[in-house]
């Protein structure tokens, strides 16, 4: 299980409860921003809408707006990329919260609310290092558009024992909610001579999928297209349950 923080906790125990064994090791840790670079680049802005991509995102940057910028909770429109970080929007007292029908960048983009943005002062709280889709394509729309990168995944240097032992086992399966998770896990279990060839990779977009195909054409994939933890876990049950040679 590599699904990062309090999703993967969750995961854990729901798969531990239907009686699997399973090991959760997230493949990063999150470094926040200072609170100085934040103020920064917020303190003069005034923005007609915001643009959170990752729960992550809400928990670091999003924590100092709630904090520095209280007006904005209840004035700005405020998009989250799927629902948990929504939630997580309203948990922190956002009141206009919105996210795609489609979980990701390109979801975003095709929104009503992303459509006609000419003249728009729009912020984006995300990550370094991300796809950087966004920011590009609504300034390309004439939108004046202002990125914060909120916090910086560290790829994790040394892998458990224990999940190198899970790793070498067959049959295992392995969540991952991100491409960075499957190159750092790629790397560790090539360093350790580990073969993930009879492994099952549960994903949760075909980004991820098709990234991990481009090195192991062979690797078994279950693509949820959904990123919440239900679909993880019926793709897990629906596995155990068909027939394999």
């Amino acid at each position: 299980m590599t699904r990062p923080e309090d999703a993967g906790t969750a995961l854990t125990h729901t798969l531990t409860e239907l009686g699997a064994t399973v090991i959760h090791e997230s493949m990063f840790h999150i470094e926040s921003a200072s609170s100085d670079t934040y103020a920064k680049q917020l303190t003069h802005i005034k923005p007609d809408l915001m643009i959170v991509t990752s729960v992550f995102a809400v928990k670091t940057a999003g924590t100092y707006i709630s904090k520095h910028h209280k007006s904005w909770l209840a004035k700005v429109p405020i998009i989250g990329i799927g629902p948990a970080t929504a939630g997580a929007l309203h948990e922190q007292g956002w009141r206009d919260v919105s996210y795609p029908k489609v979980f990701n960048s390109e979801g975003i983009l095709d929104m009503r609310m992303t459509s006609h943005v000419r003249h728009k002062t729009i912020v984006i709280l995300t990550g370094a290092h991300g796809r950087n889709l966004l920011t590009p394509a609504l300034s390309e729309r004439g939108a004046k558009v202002l990125q914060v990168d909120g916090y910086e995944r560290r790829a994790l240097q040394q892998i458990s024992g224990a999940t190198l032992n899970l790793l070498a086992k067959s049959p295992v399966i392995v969540v991952l909610t991100s491409v960075e998770a499957w190159q750092t896990l790629d790397q560790l279990a090539t360093q350790h001579q580990v073969s993930l060839s009879q492994a099952v990779f549960v994903v949760v977009s075909k980004r991820i999928a098709e990234t991990i195909w481009k090195k192991h054409r062979e690797q078994r994939i279950l693509v949820t297209n959904q990123v919440g933890n239900e679909a993880i876990v019926a793709a897990i049950l629906s596995f155990k349950e068909a027939p394999h040679e």
